[in-house]
């Protein structure tokens, strides 16, 4: 059983509500839960407006599950012409982070988990310094490879230069209580740019999964004819 005084935010700006729904997603939001470890677990989204096909205007609360919702940000909330939108963004990414701060104190939230070391990172750094709750980062890529193989920044439209986002990194890895690395090439990264080593782990995550995951592999028969087109054995876990 979930424990009652167990719950959690999750910032990560990879999923809004329609997109969850288009590819069914529930199942897996539902790892989230850490196998019943928390009660109730907040996502959060602060920039849905900016994702295709959401025309999110006002920060929206959708239940997506008997313990999970969902909080949308956006970044422009006010009708205000465009050569103001750096303002928009900020009074935006204010009102979202009020409304954090609240339902932090209000559900006695336990911990606060951000999905990469730049924008969202930024956002559960504040709520950190605000609530006195503990910060935890997880990597799901090498950015350091990224920037080398492409020459491309993370977040362009935040931060223009490598300059800023390796600052941005250090203080994020610094103030975590916590970094988790998808393997061990995240985690190595985070070690090099700041995080401590006592405070960091691999932490693999399941994505994406569906309702047929949940059932035995031998008894998933309907796709067994799929494995063998590719000469895959069938029924076998990895």
């Amino acid at each position: 059983m979930p424990n009652p005084s167990r719950n959690l935010l999750y910032i990560d700006t990879a999923y809004t509500v329609s997109v969850i729904r288009a590819r069914k997603h529930q199942d897996f939001y539902h790892a989230r839960h850490l196998g019943g470890y928390f009660k109730r677990v907040w996502g959060v989204h602060p920039l849905s407006d900016i994702a295709k096909g959401n025309e999110t205007s006002q920060i929206k609360l959708t239940r997506i599950s008997p313990r999970q919702l969902m909080i949308e940000g956006v970044a422009e909330s006010m009708p205000w012409p465009s050569f103001l939108i750096p303002l928009n963004f900020l009074v935006s990414q204010l009102k979202l982070l009020f409304v954090l701060i609240r339902l932090i104190r209000k559900h006695n939230i336990s911990a606060i988990v951000v999905t990469d070391p730049y924008y969202v990172a930024l956002l559960g750094l504040c709520l950190k310094l605000f609530c006195h709750k503990p910060l935890v980062v997880s990597i799901y890529g090498n950015y350091d490879d990224l920037y080398k193989e492409t020459g491309a920044v993370a977040m362009p439209r935040l931060f223009r230069w490598r300059l800023l986002e390796k600052i941005c990194e250090r203080i994020i890895f610094f103030s975590a209580n916590l970094v988790l690395g998808c393997n061990r090439d995240n985690l190595c990264f985070a070690l090099n740019n700041g995080a401590r080593k006592k405070d960091a782990k691999i932490f693999p995550t399941s994505v994406h999964m569906q309702k047929c995951h949940f059932v035995d592999p031998s008894l998933r028969t309907a796709w067994q004819k799929v494995f063998e087109q590719f000469d895959i054995p069938f029924g076998q876990t990895y």
